[in-house]
């Protein structure tokens, strides 16, 4: 499971380093490059969702095993890609395979640990995971484009999936490869709407610049408009006709979940431009070389192992919604430094401190949700939990990538620096985090995890107890 989710964050990271020597390989303008990025994030947003629904329909060990097996056969692909149309093809695959076993590997772990302390340090070591693939995948990328094999960047990806499948056909407990007990089908409309909405708008964000009359243009505009109809048709289908949506209202009753995942949004859309510009800036404005850039996300790998095991030691201890401020005031420093650095200042002043909080700001954070969605669902809602927090992750990343694409172009064509422009886009991940932040410090209330379970009622079951009061009482 925990090498499942350093592939994810594998394929994601580690894109960056790659992105200049894949474009001068395959002879690609920068708006492509800047779809191929979006379109891993948003597929895997847009389809997760019926993923995790198949996961509770058939249980999570089929769906897992698909899509690392699939991720394995596209990753190979990606290696021999010769054009940009076959490597945004392979790129919108891995979205694909990492939608279908992000939300089955939670919905694993649901079934096998129950709420309590051990599914607790199951959760840690989980997340501490993910900044190993953080930093696996930025080793990767800068080592192969340094060596211009960035081939390999992609095999090593499948080389991994294909172990990672073998394993888990081997060691996975008997209790994951049974079929789910829940009564709940597939919602064929919601998925389509969703899909199709999200795809539009992010193509909208990432190709405008690619036209003569930028984003005011009609090849920008239609699909703008066409994306966001189709969302409100989702909201629709999803609130009104459908038997079983994709995310059941009573999802939504548990204290402070609508606030949460609003600020889930706008902190991991500073993540998804941090990871791409950060490396971009150094690149192009301090000019780091490859190996030397490797060493400068060394904090991501090593903070991040720390950040999860003292996150995962301290939950029975603070309250969650401590431990989720403290991240945002971590998200904010990150890009803050990096837009009030001057161009080759001392690292340990600016960068390394700016690495080391974006580091404690996504591992606390995904921590956090991991721990308060699984814990406060029941298990018909597992594979939700488990899809909820990746889909608003990846959204956040694919919408903050394409605005900061917006900004980064629009800056450029009225003339300003390359390093301005980059300043830019590090104040709109700063002012991204900065909302989610508020958003936490005033609406977001978690208790510290005590017992086996976070202590939550929701709004259903109180009104359910009034009324079998009220009977008592009238008798």
């Amino acid at each position: 499971m925990a090498a499942s989710q350093i592939l994810a964050e594998y394929l994601l990271t580690g894109f960056g380093p790659v992105f200049g020597i894949i474009a001068t390989d395959l002879k690609s303008t920068a708006t492509r490059m800047a779809w191929a990025s979006c379109i891993h994030s948003v597929i895997t947003a847009s389809t997760t969702l019926p993923f995790a629904r198949l996961a509770d329909m058939h249980g999570g060990y089929p769906v897992f095993i698909f899509g690392t097996s699939w991720l394995c056969i596209w990753t190979i692909i990606s290696g021999f890609a010769n054009n940009s149309t076959l490597f945004t093809v392979s790129r919108a695959m891995h979205g694909l395979a990492i939608s279908a076993f992000q939300p089955a590997s939670l919905s694993m772990i649901g079934t096998v640990y129950p709420a309590g302390k051990r599914r607790n340090l199951v959760l840690s070591i989980f997340g501490a995971s993910a900044p190993l693939g953080f930093f696996s995948g930025i080793a990767s990328g800068t080592l192969t484009a340094n060596f211009d094999k960035w081939n390999w960047y992609f095999w090593a990806a499948s080389i991994l999936s294909l172990l990672v499948t073998i394993t888990t056909a081997i060691t996975s407990p008997r209790v994951c490869r049974g079929g789910s007990s829940t009564k709940v089908t597939m919602d064929w409309w919601g998925s389509f709407t969703i899909v199709s909405g999200l795809l539009l708008i992010t193509y909208s964000l990432a190709s405008g610049s690619n036209y003569e009359n930028g984003y005011y243009s009609y090849q920008t505009l239609v699909p703008l408009f066409v994306g966001l109809a189709s969302l409100c048709a989702a909201m629709y289908i999803e609130f009104k006709i459908a038997v079983c949506p994709l995310l059941p209202r009573k999802f939504f009753d548990v204290p402070s979940m609508k606030p949460f995942l609003a600020a889930i949004l706008f902190l991991f859309g500073c993540f998804g431009i941090f990871i791409f510009y950060a490396t971009f800036y150094l690149q192009a404005v301090e000019n780091v070389s490859p190996i030397k850039l490797l060493t400068y996300f060394i904090p991501l790998g090593v903070g991040g192992i720390v950040a999860a095991a003292l996150g995962g030691s301290i939950m029975h201890i603070i309250p969650l919604t401590n431990i989720l401020i403290f991240s945002g005031v971590t998200w904010i420093m990150a890009p803050l430094l990096f837009a009030l650095a001057p161009p080759f200042s001392f690292y340990w002043k600016y960068i390394g401190p700016s690495m080391i909080c974006i580091t404690l700001g996504v591992d606390l954070t995904f921590i956090v949700s991991t721990v308060f969605l699984t814990s406060t669902q029941p298990p018909e809602y597992q594979g939700i939990a488990g899809a909820v927090c990746s889909v608003f992750v990846n959204v956040a990343a694919a919408f903050s990538l394409g605005i900061a694409h917006i900004i980064y172009s629009e800056t450029q064509k009225r003339g300003i620096s390359i390093s301005a422009s980059y300043k830019c886009v590090f104040w709109f991940a700063t002012a991204s985090s900065c909302v989610g932040f508020l958003i936490c410090l005033l609406l977001v209330r978690i208790p510290k995890v005590s017992g086996d379970l976070i202590p939550v009622e929701r709004p259903s079951e109180n009104r359910k107890r009034e009324r079998e009061r009220d009977i008592v009482s009238s008798e």
